[in-house]
């Protein structure tokens, strides 16, 4: 059910549709120095997922990573009480039942140093924030990205990435991104403290794993419709 990134770090993804795109969805659990579990972007909380990720260790915290990935985010903080929810500020305002959370913005020092928070700004609609993970060379983020794997055979989805102009990349920026944008300096200020730390992993929510040596090269071409 977990694919295992590194010795800490492991993923599972889902095929699942959303507005009848296969884009699916990726949840990342991260082993903390202290032993306990960070999870990103929860997925649905299954039998088979719930044993795969206690098998690693204790639930600490769970992360909805901007305003779009929060909706299993409940379930999850009703299966480990005792985890802490981490969240855009103005996550009330899309899911109430998410509830008590801390407000994601500087490290939280529960995370033991192992996570680098990099906000990415200038899309309110998201307010995304992307983590670091230093030990393995991993950017891990929601939806800074699509990665869907150009095998994949799907007419409405081929469709959408055709409208969006990124048919056949490895690497792209969704519509959404383009069409929600309010502030591009700012956004190319983010991208530009994104891309300026040392990592060789992308960890995106749809949908492949992007391990690939110009995997930053990538990621920058892909948002190059935002000025420098």
């Amino acid at each position: 059910m977990l694919t295992a990134i590194s010795d800490d770090l492991h993923t599972a993804w889902i095929d699942t549709t959303f507005l009848g795109l296969k884009f699916g969805r990726r949840v990342t659990v991260l082993r903390l120095p202290g032993g306990a579990l960070w999870v990103h972007s929860p997925v649905p909380l299954t039998p088979e997922l719930a044993a795969a990720v206690d098998a690693l260790g204790p639930v600490g915290h769970i992360v909805a990573p901007n305003l779009m990935h929060h909706t299993s985010v409940p379930q999850w903080a009703a299966a480990y009480p005792e985890a802490v929810v981490h969240a855009p500020a103005g996550i009330a305002g899309k899911n109430k039942a998410v509830g008590e959370h801390r407000v994601l913005g500087a490290p939280d020092p529960a995370w033991g140093g192992a996570l680098t928070p990099l906000p990415l700004q200038g899309l309110p609609a998201f307010d995304e924030t992307l983590f670091l993970h230093e030990a393995s060379g991993t950017l891990i983020s929601a939806d800074i990205a699509l990665a869907i794997p150009p095998e994949l055979k799907h007419w409405w989805t081929q469709m959408y990435l055709r409208m969006a102009g990124i048919h056949g990349q490895l690497v792209g920026c969704s519509l959404v991104h383009k069409a929600t944008m309010k502030d591009k300096p700012a956004a190319r200020a983010s991208l530009e403290r994104i891309l300026e730390p040392a990592w060789d992993r992308l960890l995106v929510s749809h949908s492949s794993v992007v391990d690939v040596p110009d995997v930053k090269d990538l990621l920058a071409e892909a948002w190059a419709w935002v000025p420098r």
